[in-house]
This record gives structure tokens, sequence and C-alpha cells, in this order.
């Protein structure tokens, strides 16, 4: 998760954050009055809380207290109910209570967690042992010294507890926390666009800023403390699952509310920064009661400078010509959507920096707090979803490498956006069929060509937008879909990297000093499947010198000014790096007549190679661009089936770096209209080739009728290959069967005997958060 912020965050002053970041005190409460009437004792006490200019109930600092770390700070408690009866308010009119968290850890919505913060702000009338993290307003940190180890615990422990905050409650816009050594204290926010932190104060001394703090908190509303009015949770009293009522609001329409039924999505709120995108099933209700509507909905945060999803899907289905084929695959291959708006809270848009920051910049003199990483080991690091900063192709860097070449990261202001569709499927990566889901990739081809033509590209190709309803394909997410004339620039991007096209992955053209190749000669059927014979008898030299020994042809000059484009190629790009995923990152079911010993090898060969081609910048660069670098991957696969797919998405790779190096010799006059155009000497588009592959692949997968193992959380092997990566796991020493689904030893290797979507529970020690892909419309991120 400290990656995944950029290892820093904004530091701001203490007045800024009372002024800007925390909820308004409410009328009528003064914090210097207040704190002035803490010098003498309180009806019923016989001791001020404040004494010898120091609070009371901390009669020596922390450092100096040799009791239990717990029983020092549970003395804050005397402190924040002090100051609560100083205002002469009821206990009811409080909205949240300060605690210290004593042994009981809080429960979570929708996911298995036994940690617990040292302290909180809860919901005012829940008792300890019901508290979940739904309930929690603002977490705490605390520490009895002020070693580097402590702060840094300390700082973990406490983003942690915010981005679980934001993950496991869906109501949550925005957190509140606090982290405090010694007498020292700091405050802390997180929204969907950034982490602040207060540069640190002494509360022991400082008295007003930590007065305010609980003032601001303790009575907030609590849309203020980041909880959103627009969703009602309800539990289920059979069950005790939670469902919502959720608000959207079209512009310029009447507000509409929906019930979710099942979540389809929600990977893309586990990472604490980006999108949020979660994705629900649910039924509109009319007048309160339930209709037999069926919707998607999809709650996610945008740039607040880009186009809403519902305006790009109302401008590209108006660019095709009405009755044209393109418009016909638009109305048969795009989510339809039903109506979409921007959240609104308390009258006013929900918005990361215009509401939540109140439309103030934070101040550049304060800095950033740089965030420490302590191992004993050096890290290495796997692909991390940035796309604004130049890769290191190296596939192994330290931290130190890392440190010195990434620059800060900076997420655009966000805007809260709900979207509904009318159409409910499920995600391709969830599809069990190969058949069903190359047919989808398939007929994508063509859809993505009839948006080049007419002047847009997707840039988010991924296996959560693509939709299956019925087994047809319904591409959506297209809230990065960009128009040619339009090459506006955008913050950090939290995507998916392993579909990324390897110049979109790089932010530059990997094909201008590329000896451009005589275009292949070999694009029948037959001579594909002779690719197929793993030990193929030699063949004349001449067959083989369109891809053995190319030609060479004078390479482009360059511009000095040069700017990246994303342009169709990458589109087309992603559907390849979809297509190979789809077809060796899965879990395949072992036929009846599969020998169980070779199908486990055949399965661990697949599984080597997927970690090969996809865990690594510089193996998928090398993958896509050298030539003989993938079908030597091929080589080593096992499954027939799989190893002829492969053959054919060889035959792909080798036209696609074709077309990039031809377009590239005049890269500054690329044009959508003309990728879309263009043919060969055979008279076949890029796309007629790429159909007739997948195509080729469809009937494969129906004659071999092997079906894949389908996962709660696709995206879970890359997850955890990237947990094991930051462990110091060595990349070639993964396990073998983590992607096979294979639970019982054979032949004498042993296989992990845990489901790969157990999620491992967090304790109070695992502060590192790891990335996680985001979710579009069905579940990728974006």
């Amino acid at each position: 998760m400290i990656l995944d912020v950029g290892e820093s965050v904004s530091q701001v002053k203490p007045p800024f954050f009372l002024d800007r970041l925390l909820p308004r005190l409410r009328e009528g409460l003064n914090a210097d009055a207040i704190l002035n009437t803490l010098s003498d004792p309180l009806p019923g006490d016989t001791t001020a809380a404040i004494v010898n200019d120091r609070w009371s109930a901390l009669r020596q600092d922390p450092a100096d207290d040799s009791r239990w770390e717990p029983t020092v700070f549970e003395q804050l408690d005397l402190v924040t109910d002090a100051i609560h009866r100083a205002t002469g308010l009821p206990d009811d009119q409080r909205t949240v209570v300060f605690r210290s968290s004593g042994s009981h850890a809080p429960s979570c919505s929708e996911r298995d967690n036994s940690s617990e913060p040292d302290g909180f702000a809860a919901e005012r009338g829940i008792p300890h042992a019901d508290l979940r993290w739904h309930n929690i307003a603002t977490a705490g940190e605390y520490k009895k010294k002020m070693t580097m180890a402590d702060i840094d615990d300390n700082r973990k422990k406490l983003m942690w507890s915010l981005s679980h905050m934001m993950r496991d409650d869906v109501r949550r816009r925005f957190a509140f926390g606090y982290t405090i050594e010694n007498t020292t204290m700091r405050l802390w926010f997180c929204n969907r666009s950034e982490f602040i932190v207060s540069l640190p104060f002494d509360f022991m001394k400082e008295r007003y800023i930590l007065v305010h703090f609980i003032l601001s908190v303790m009575y907030a509303d609590p849309a203020d403390l980041g909880w959103d009015p627009t969703i009602v949770r309800h539990r289920c009293a059979y069950t005790g699952t939670f469902y919502y009522d959720i608000t959207v609001h079209p512009e310029g329409k009447a507000t509409e509310v929906y019930r979710t039924k099942q979540v389809l999505a929600n990977i893309g709120a586990e990472a604490p920064l980006g999108r949020g995108t979660r994705v629900w099933r649910a039924v509109k209700l009319v007048d309160g009661r339930e209709s037999d509507i069926v919707v998607a909905i999809k709650d996610s945060w945008i740039d607040s400078d880009r186009k809403r999803e519902g305006d790009i899907d109302q401008m590209i289905k108006a660019s095709a010509p009405a009755g044209s084929v393109h418009a016909k695959l638009f109305k048969k291959y795009m989510l339809r959507i039903e109506c979409y708006g921007d959240v609104i809270v308390n009258n006013v848009k929900d918005e990361t920096d215009a509401l939540h920051r109140r439309g103030v910049p934070i101040p550049a003199e304060d800095g950033r707090l740089t965030l420490s990483i302590h191992s004993p080991r050096v890290k290495l690091l796997s692909v991390r979803p940035v796309v604004n900063a130049v890769p290191n192709l190296s596939n192994q860097r330290t931290l130190e490498e890392q440190e010195q070449e990434q620059p800060i990261l900076c997420y655009s202001a966000k805007t809260h956006h709900r979207t509904v569709f009318r159409d409910v499927g499920k995600p391709l990566h969830n599809e069990k069929s190969l058949q069903i889901a190359f047919r989808a990739l398939r007929n994508l081809v063509y859809l993505l060509k009839s948006l080049h033509a007419c002047g847009w590209v997707h840039c988010d190709i991924s296996s959560g937008n693509i939709l299956l309803v019925n087994g047809e394909l319904k591409l959506g997410d297209f809230e990065y879909a960009k128009h040619e004339g339009d090459q506006t620039g955008h913050g950090v991007r939290t995507g998916t990297p392993y579909f990324m096209s390897t110049e979109v992955d790089g932010r530059k053209y990997h094909y201008l000093h590329h000896k451009r190749v005589v275009e292949p000669t070999k694009k029948s059927r037959a001579d594909r499947l002779a690719l197929m014979d793993p030990h193929p008898a030699p063949k004349p030299a001449e067959s083989t010198a369109a891809l053995k020994a190319p030609a060479l042809v004078a390479t482009p000059r360059m511009s000095a000014t040069l700017s990246f484009i994303y342009n169709p190629l990458h589109d087309l790009e992603s559907v390849w790096w979809l297509s190979l995923w789809a077809l060796v990152a899965r879990r395949y079911v072992q036929q009846p007549d599969d020998d169980p010993e070779q199908f486990f090898l055949a399965c661990r060969n697949q599984s080597t190679f997927t970690s090969l081609v996809f865990y690594s910048r510089g193996n998928r660069f090398e993958c896509m661009r050298i030539h003989g670098t993938f079908q030597d991957h091929v080589n080593t696969l096992a499954l027939p089936a799989v190893k002829a797919a492969a053959a054919h998405l060889e035959f792909i790779r080798a036209t696609l770096t074709e077309y990039f190096t031809k377009a590239e010799q005049a890269v500054e006059n690329i044009k959508f209209a003309t990728v879309a155009a263009q043919r060969d000497a055979g008279g076949a588009s890029l796309y007629d080739r790429m159909f007739d592959a997948l195509d080729d692949i469809t009937k494969l997968m129906e004659a071999d009728k092997r079906e894949v193992k389908v996962l709660d959380n696709s995206f879970t092997f890359a997850k955890r290959n990237r947990d094991e990566l930051e462990a110091g796991t060595d990349r070639n020493a993964l396990s073998a069967v983590d992607l096979t689904g294979i639970t019982q030893p054979i032949g004498g290797l042993s296989a992990p005997q845990d489901d790969l979507n157990d999620r491992p529970k967090k304790s109070r020690k695992m502060a590192n958060m790891p990335s996680t892909p985001g979710a579009g419309p069905s579940g990728s991120n974006g």
C-alpha cells in the first residue's frame, strides 16, 4: 500500500487540517472557551482535566510510564469524556464516542479481518462486542516511545486501518485517523485521491488542537465524517448479510433508488486511492417497493475533468451513421445505460477537492512526509499499476533504485459518480467455457474496428470490462474512451497492467527504431496449424524467410518533440494480452482421460509460462517485440489445445508488430480510420486477421470441450504473486500449482491445501496492503 501511494504523503500545518479537512464545529461550540473550562473541576469532579499545564489523566508522559501501553492510553478516554462534559451537551448529542480498543477486534462487513486499531471514534450506542469496522469514524494508533521503528509501525498500521475503513464500508467516502508517539500527535485524512497528514504537535502542550479535533469529530454530521447519506444500509433478518438502497441523481431528472441484491465486483475498492469501483446487481424501487426491473449499478470515483461514461456512450453512438454497420455493432455489443449522474451530498456534488478539501489546494511549502519501508531483505517489485512513469525494463529493482526513478505519484481530483446499466452479465474471467470466452474476444475485434473507424479508442480493454450476457459480448467501461481529437492528459490511473499495450505501459513508442520486417506472407490457417507440431520437420528456407530472416527497411527519423498518443493498435494489443491471459492464466478442469501426473506437469509448465510472461514489464516487452521469445515460451506448453491456440496467438503477435512498425514509420500522422482501413497484400485488414485467428481458437476450444475453474477473484493469482515478491520470494520459485487448482499430492509432488481464493487474515503487523487491479462495470479497474 505504501508503494502505491508513492511512498510519501502530503503534509499540512495543523490549522489547515482543522479548518479545511475536519468537520466544522457545531454551531454554539467554541474550542477556546471549552479549553478554558477544563482548567477548573467540572461538576462532580474534584480535579480539573488540566493540572500543572498538562492533562491530569496522564500524570506523566507515556514514555516515562512503566505500565502496559494500552493501560497508559486508556487514560485518553478520560480526556475525551471531560471535553464532552465541558460542552454541557447531553450524551445523545454525540455522533460518535472516542474509545480505546481493548482486546476486541471490530468485525468486518464482507471480509475476514482480525486487526484492530489502538483507539477509535465509533457510532454512539453500539456495544463494544458488536462493533464493526463500518461503525468506526476515526481510527488511532498509539506508541509509548518515539523511536523510528515505533513511528513507522504507527504510520503503517494507521494507513492500513484507513484503507480498511474505505474498502469495508460501501458508504465510506473519506476517513480520518490519528497517531500518537509519546506526546507527539499527527492527524490523518484519506479519500480516493490522496492521503494527507498534519505536521506533528504536542497534544500535552498544544491542547487547543486536540480539543478542536475531538469536538469536530464527536458532534459532526455523519456525512462530514465520510459516510454517504445517499446509501442506506439494511441487514437481512434471515441471513445477517447487508444490502443497500442507493440513490442515483440523473442530471436534470428525478432521483432513482435501487436496492442491491448481489455484489458483482468490488476489487476496485481494495486500494484506498483510485476509482474505488463497486458494482452490484440491483432492482429498481418504485414507491419504495421492489420492482421487476433488474439492473447493474456501478459506484465509482472518476477523474473530475473527464467526460462521464454515459455522455461518452451517447457520443460514440452518435458518431456512427444511422443504419450503418457501425451503428448496428454498437447497439449489439455495447452495454446499455439506463441512467447516470454525479452523487449529490447535502446539495453539493461529492468531489475530493471541492467538497472534501473545500476547494483549497494543499500548501506546497509544508512538503511531503516520506514513509519508510524497513525490511531485512532487498524487496523485489512487480509491475506497478502506474502509467505515467517511464518504466525500467529490468525484472528486479531494489527499493533504492525505485525511489530514484519514480516521480511523486499524483492522483487526479475525483468526483463520485454512479451509472446504471440495463444489461446484467458476468465478466469474461468468470466464464467457464473457453469457447464462449474466445467467441466474445473474436466479436470484440470487429466492435473495435467500428469504434476505431468512427474515431474512438477504448483505452481500457480488460477481462472485467467484457461482460457476457446470455453468452454474448457486451463491452463496458467507456470512461477512458477518447476521440481522436482529444489528447488531454490525467494523473495516475490504476488499471490492469497485465492487459495494457507495452507501449502504453511505458508511455513511449517501441517501434520507432525497430527494424521493419517485410510483411509476413504466411497467413493461411494451414501455415499457423503447422506451428502446433512440437517437432516440425525442417522447412525450406524460403518458407520461413518472412519470420526468421526479415528484410530490413530504413528506420524513420524521430521528431525531438514527439509526444506519446494512444492509438487503435494499442486497443488491439490489449485484446492479444487478454486472449493470452484467458488461455494460460486459468485453472483447467482435469478430464477423465487425462493422466493425472502428466496433467499436473502440464499445469505446472503453464503456470511457469504465465508467471514469466505476465509478472514483469521486461518479460512482457520481450514477448511482444522480440521475435522468437513468445514462441520459445509456447514450446513449453503441454496441453495440446492450449499449445495449438497459442500458435494462433503467435501469428497475431507477429502481425501486430508488423502493423506497429509500419504505423510508426510516420507516427505523427497515425489516423484512427487509416489503421482500421489498412489492408495487407492479401486484401485483409489487421482486424480480419485477428478475427480469423480467434475464430480458429474458438473452434479448437469447441472441439476440446475443456473447461476452466471460476475464481471468486480472477486476479488473486497476480495479487498472491506480488505478495510473495514483496516478501522476498524468488520469482522462479513460485508454486507451480497456484494456477492449476490441484489440491491433492500427485506422483510425489505436493500441492498446497489452501484454496487460492482464501484470503489470509490481516494481523496487526501486516501493514503493507498490496495494490490490486481496479474494477470496471464488471470487475476490472482502471
